[in-house]
């Protein structure tokens, strides 16, 4: 028999889904979406946080997203789009009710320590957090360009509904998560963009 979560799944991940471990990202897209938090509310505009390695968006909270912007050392989400985040689970309670919350923190390091300690309380930027270690492998800053395009160009064409995630998976499996502007050449083939 189907369990609960089988029979009615969510359009967006929750806490739960995490299954208590903490799980590697990248992040593929920033969209704002109407939503309805709840039937007795009117619509509201959400951000949302899309990965290449997952189906579900994240919903952000200010908290959610202040974490991205200090692992990615931006205040602005089109610096987020093509970055590694690890999401973990946060037990907490809500109105009485325990619930299981998403939180963002940097990547591990390749020797298990992580590259950032967050504070989720703390919304100014300062010297020190700018500073922190970047994730193992960091991509060659040539290719940031090409990567940042490359995400944004998908991202819209996703909107547009004229490609979707797992054609974008495709092509980064074509040609590896260290090629940029070949990845980016494909896309932009495959939408006739010069």
């Amino acid at each position: 028999m189907p369990n609960l979560d089988d029979m009615f799944p969510r359009k967006y991940a929750t806490g739960a889904d995490l299954n208590g471990n903490p799980v590697t990202v990248t992040i593929k897209a920033i969209t704002q979406q109407k939503m309805r938090p709840h039937r007795t509310l009117d619509l509201q505009n959400k951000w949302v946080a899309y990965f290449i390695e997952t189906e579900k968006g994240v919903i952000l909270s200010r908290t959610m997203a202040t974490q991205i912007a200090k692992i990615t050392g931006s205040k602005e989400a089109s610096n987020w789009i093509g970055s590694q985040v690890t999401l973990y689970p946060e037990p907490m309670v809500v109105a009485g009710t325990p619930r299981i919350a998403i939180r963002f923190r940097a990547p591990e390091l390749a020797n298990g320590t992580p590259s950032a300690a967050l504070t989720s309380d703390d919304d100014d930027f300062t010297a020190e957090a700018l500073a922190e270690p970047t994730p193992a492998n960091p991509k060659p800053k040539s290719q940031k360009a090409e990567r940042t395009e490359f995400y944004a160009l998908a991202s819209n064409a996703m909107k547009d509904s004229t490609i979707g995630g797992a054609d974008i998976n495709a092509i980064i499996d074509q040609v590896g998560n260290d090629d940029w502007p070949q990845a980016l050449a494909i896309l932009k083939k495959q939408l006739g963009v010069e």
